[in-house]
């Protein structure tokens, strides 16, 4: 297994990859060895990796930043010898006492609309470290900076369509008449406009040239109106090819390859009319083919959306290739100097789901990562969740692939643990003076929940497949 050692490194988190890993391309190492760290962390490391299969290892940068390099592991047995068994984690080193000072390790988002009440107020713009608002008037947007000038307010607009009128919009978005006045919208084989099954929005045809450029001028209309009312900056929805499940029918001109280069081209006459305005996308998609999945739009944006990030967004989990493809490419966005944000949903109560998406963000966090869970059970976009103020410090070591299906990363004040592989791995503690991390509560805010630390009895825990944990030593 690849163990890194030092005799301070405090945190791990841990995740699996299943007895096939040797078919699994890993991520690529991000961190270096001139990273900054804080007062009294190592400063230096070393990596072990004992041979076995034929591996890329993912290690990652804390927030202070790293400068990108590489690590090697041994080749694959010899033909007509396979590897014998996985041989158990080694014990980690101990960690500090919990007592010693930690920074808070998330970096949440808020997205959507909330009131106008301060307590409301002030949690997004001081608990939330980023904002992406829908239809917040100048009063708010004042509060909002009031409270924090520091935070920029993302204006919500989707790249290519809008709300008709209906119960919520009256009189539909922004630029609707203007879209239909000019004859905008998408229309199906049987002359149907074309729309999203779950909320009812309208796309618009950017696939035809003209029409394409018409949408931009209303889009960039709508973003400048909401930039002279308060917003610093632009979050562009649904840039990504179209999954069968996201329209009514396709139009006869519709492939992904033509779809996603459209999208491309309205996003790059946005950044060339807003020069200097962060601007995100959601556009990652890791299903899509090679070259249409997101990361080819960020010459022309600051940073992307990864919703379902660690799992489907119907809560069933990716296999080992595909949760490290989305690894790799969150960490390939973060080390090209961008931001990237995590989304998963699930259930507030669903705790091991939450657990997971915790673990699996801790894998990518940087200066430019954050996390964003949003409940399927919870009617209200404001929401609070304990996790968002877990303090374990910053990353003392990278996260780093093992022989027996674990992938590992250190921080200062605690260990996690995630298991994606199809078996259950035991994991050896170095001694019985551990705890276990059990997130309680959350959801709809002023829920914030609990932070627990529940004692382990035992020299060693089980990981069931797709099953998480945090654990920090005492």
């Amino acid at each position: 297994m690849a163990h890194i050692r030092d005799a301070s490194l405090t945190a791990l988190v841990i995740v699996g990859t299943g007895s096939s890993i040797e078919n699994v391309r890993l991520p690529r190492r991000l961190a270096g060895p001139n990273a900054k760290r804080e007062p009294g962390s190592p400063s230096d490391e070393t990596v072990e990796i004992r041979p076995a299969l034929a591996l890329t290892v993912l290690l990652l940068s804390s927030r202070c930043g790293n400068a990108p390099s590489t690590t090697s592991i041994a080749p694959p047995p010899a033909a007509g010898h396979p590897p014998g068994p996985p041989s158990p984690p080694s014990p980690q080193p101990l960690p500090s006492p919990p007592s010693v000072e930690l920074t808070e390790s998330v970096r949440p988002v808020f997205k959507g609309s909330f009131s106008d009440a301060p307590d409301q107020v002030d949690y997004v713009a001081n608990v939330d470290d980023l904002q992406i608002l829908n239809g917040a008037g100048p009063s708010k947007l004042a509060a909002l900076h009031a409270a924090n000038a520091a935070d920029l307010v993302y204006t919500y607009q989707k790249i290519a369509g809008l709300h008709g009128p209906g119960p919520t919009s009256p009189s539909g978005d922004p630029g609707w008449q203007a879209v239909v006045s000019q004859n905008l919208l998408w229309h199906d084989s049987r002359g149907h406009p074309v729309t999203e099954p779950l909320s009812g929005w309208y796309y618009v045809d950017i696939l035809t040239p003209s029409k394409r450029a018409a949408w931009t001028r209303v889009l960039l209309a709508n973003v400048q109106d909401q930039l002279a009312n308060g917003y610093d900056a632009v979050f562009l929805d649904d840039a990504n090819v179209i999954d069968p499940s996201l329209i009514s029918e396709y139009p006869p001109t519709y492939s992904d390859a033509a779809y996603y280069e459209a999208v491309g081209q309205v996003l790059a006459s946005v950044r060339a009319a807003l020069p200097g305005r962060k601007i995100i996308v959601n556009s990652y998609t890791g299903a899509a083919a090679p070259g249409n999945r997101g990361l080819e739009l960020l010459a022309d944006c600051d940073g992307l959306f990864f919703e379902a990030f660690s799992y489907r967004n119907s809560g069933e989990f990716f296999d080992p290739a595909r949760y490290l493809q989305q690894v790799d490419d969150f960490a390939a966005v973060v080390a090209s100097g961008k931001m990237a944000v995590a989304m998963d949903y699930a259930p507030a109560t669903d705790m091991p789901h939450r657990m997971w998406s915790l673990a699996s963000y801790l894998l990518v966090d940087s200066e430019r990562s954050y996390h964003y869970f949003a409940a399927t059970d919870s009617a209200s976009d404001l929401q609070s969740y304990p996790e968002n103020a877990l303090a374990i410090g910053v990353a003392l070591g990278d996260a780093a692939a093992s022989t027996d299906g674990l992938v590992r990363r250190v921080y200062r004040g605690a260990t996690a643990i995630v298991n994606p592989s199809p078996r259950t791995v035991d994991y050896s503690l170095s001694d019985d003076a551990w705890e276990q991390l059990e997130l309680g509560g959350g959801g709809a805010f002023p829920d914030m929940g609990t932070l627990s630390w529940l004692p382990i009895a035992s020299s060693s825990i089980s990981l069931a497949p797709d099953t998480a944990a945090i654990l920090r030593h005492q």
